[in-house]
């Protein structure tokens, strides 16, 4: 699933779930198409592992979209700083998050 995702193809804009914006910096990560149906799943086609706190140096990213992997642990909590983050699909993962420092102001 991520074999695009090489050092000898330094072009991230190109990996496999990768979108980036007008700059050229990545704004959405979505790991997810097709592997919701059981038959990917007994494949064993699934990311797994934890989320690295290194996604807060994702200052553009809008979409994280990573539903129906192995990921487990703690949600960093470097992803509370993306100013620009929109939308955050982690469902069928064993995550959790500390959901105390976040700020919410509906209006």
């Amino acid at each position: 699933m991520l074999s695009s995702w090489k050092s000898t193809n330094p072009y991230h804009c190109s990996w496999f779930g990768v979108t980036c914006n007008a700059q050229g910096m990545v704004s959405e990560l979505r790991l997810s198409e097709g592997l919701r149906n059981c038959s990917s799943l007994k494949k064993g086609e699934f990311l797994g592992g934890k989320l690295s706190n290194l996604i807060g140096k994702f200052s553009e990213l809008r979409v994280l979209s990573l539903p129906f992997n192995q990921i487990r642990g703690e949600l960093p909590i470097e992803i509370w700083g993306l100013k620009n983050l929109e939308l955050i699909y982690i469902e069928g993962n064993s995550m959790t998050a500390n959901l105390s420092m976040i700020n919410l102001s509906i209006t």
